[in-house]
Parts: structure tokens; C-alpha cells; sequence
């Protein structure tokens, strides 16, 4: 390993914690973990101590930062932080991963591309894509982040589905497809076992039991949109880490 000096560490370390700060910033109080887990209620105001499994939603940064959006103003930080704006569509855990070593920018228009191909089987005919990011409204309760980790958690049980030559199990879904989107894409998977079949299923991506025609075309089409991108980690140290496999599907041409 190369030999980086403190002033190096230092630096590499503030820009990335800035970058992290920003996120949480920009985070809503009702986007929060600790507002999903009733922790704190929609202006950050503390519900109920948090039990010992999940205090990791209401950490003491947590707590720090919402001290100072309160003390300061959410505008204001927002404010400050306004060159940083882009990491509010980005999910912590790839904030977390990634630091600042990667071209956030060009993954939010992968990330949207991604989004859109999903989101086009739900309305558009069998063959039929966006060539650019096209999302349909975004329902109140979620955010574009939300829709990327979706999108990416149906991405990964379509690929199971099509490695297995059958449809995942509930139990294939909840340790390892849910551990191969955060494995692979540094992302959390979001949506659970029966809405990811429920939406497969709908809009005609597995058929009789297995991936269909189109499910295969979604999947080559997104990997086309992983291929040399960000992405996809290069820690291939566990088996659920799918890159190996997206980057043979990116190579496919239907």
C-alpha cells in the first residue's frame, strides 16, 4: 500500500465527511432512518429512545445534525451546502462507500436512466425504452433515491431469477438478493419479497415461473447502463456481489 502522509489522510477524510454532512443536510427529517423507526417525528423532535437494536438509526451524529438544522435553519445549511446539492438523489450507503472518489453527477444520470427503464415496463409496449432519463411522478411518500434502490433491488431478483432459471424464494430474496444490491451497488435494497414479484409479474418480466422475454431485455438494458460505470463495486471478495455477472449481461445485444 502506498504511504500517504497525515496531510493527505486529513484531507481525503474531511472532503469525504463534508460530502456525508452535506447528504444528511439535504435529507429531510421524514427520509431519515430514525423517522422510519419513529425515533423522531417529521421536525426532528425525539418520539422515543431508541432500543439497543436500533440505535444505529439515531447515532450521536445524528443527533448533532439535528441540533444544528434546528439551531441553524434547514434553508441556511442548505444554503451553504448548495455545491453539494447533487448528493440529496444519492443513497447514504454510497455516499458512505464511495467518499469522493467517484463523479456523483454521472452516477445520478445513470441511476435515472436505470430508474426509467424499470419504471417503462409498468406503461410502455414489450421493446420500448427511453433513450434518456424519463421518470414518472414521484409518489409523495418516497424520493428518487427510494426509486433508484427499488429499482435496483427488482434488477437483482430479475437476475436471480434468470441464474436460477426460476423464480427466487422469499428466503433467496431477504439473504441474498438483499445483500447482493448492497454488495454490489453499495445501494440498500428497498421494496419487499411480494412487491418486487407482485411488480415482475404485472408487467410481464416473469412469466410462468421464470424470466420472461422481456424480463431479459430489462436486465441487458440495464447492464448496458452499469457497463464502466461507478457503480458497480470492485470488491469481489463476497459471493453476492454481482458485478462478474452485470458485466457479462452488458456485453449482450438483443
Amino acid at each position: 500500500m502506498d504511504f500517504k502522509s497525515y496531510q493527505e489522510k486529513k484531507s481525503e477524510f474531511d472532503n469525504n465527511a463534508l460530502i456525508y454532512i452535506a447528504k444528511r443536510v439535504f435529507e429531510d427529517y421524514d427520509e431519515t432512518d430514525a423517522c422510519h423507526l419513529d425515533i423522531i417525528d417529521g421536525t426532528g423532535n425525539i418520539n422515543n429512545n431508541p432500543n439497543p437494536k436500533d440505535k444505529w438509526a439515531y447515532t450521536g451524529l445524528d443527533n448533532f445534525i439535528t441540533f444544528i438544522k434546528q439551531s441553524i435553519g434547514s434553508d441556511q445549511l442548505r444554503s451553504f451546502f448548495r455545491n453539494y446539492a447533487f448528493v440529496k438523489d444519492l443513497d447514504p450507503l454510497f455516499v458512505i462507500s464511495k467518499g469522493n472518489k467517484v463523479d456523483f453527477e454521472e452516477i445520478r444520470e445513470t441511476l435515472g436512466n436505470i430508474v426509467t427503464k424499470v419504471q417503462d415496463k409498468s406503461y410502455l409496449p414489450d421493446y420500448l425504452y427511453h433513450d434518456d432519463e424519463s421518470i414518472h411522478d414521484i409518489p409523495e411518500h418516497l424520493n428518487f433515491n427510494d426509486l433508484a434502490c427499488n429499482a435496483l433491488t427488482i434488477a437483482t431478483f430479475l437476475l436471480y431469477a434468470l441464474r436460477k432459471d426460476s423464480v427466487p424464494t422469499s428466503i433467496d430474496f431477504d439473504y441474498n438478493i438483499k445483500r447482493s444490491v448492497e454488495l454490489t451497488f453499495n445501494m440498500r435494497p428497498i421494496g419487499e419479497y411480494d412487491e418486487c414479484l407482485r411488480y415482475c409479474i404485472e408487467n410481464k418480466l416473469i412469466e410462468s415461473d421464470k424470466v420472461s422475454s422481456e424480463g431479459i431485455r430489462l436486465i441487458v438494458e440495464i447492464a448496458q447502463e452499469l457497463e464502466g460505470s461507478d457503480l458497480l463495486s470492485t470488491d469481489k471478495h463476497r459471493i453476492e456481489n454481482q458485478t462478474a455477472n452485470w458485466k457479462k449481461l452488458g456485453k449482450m445485444y438483443l
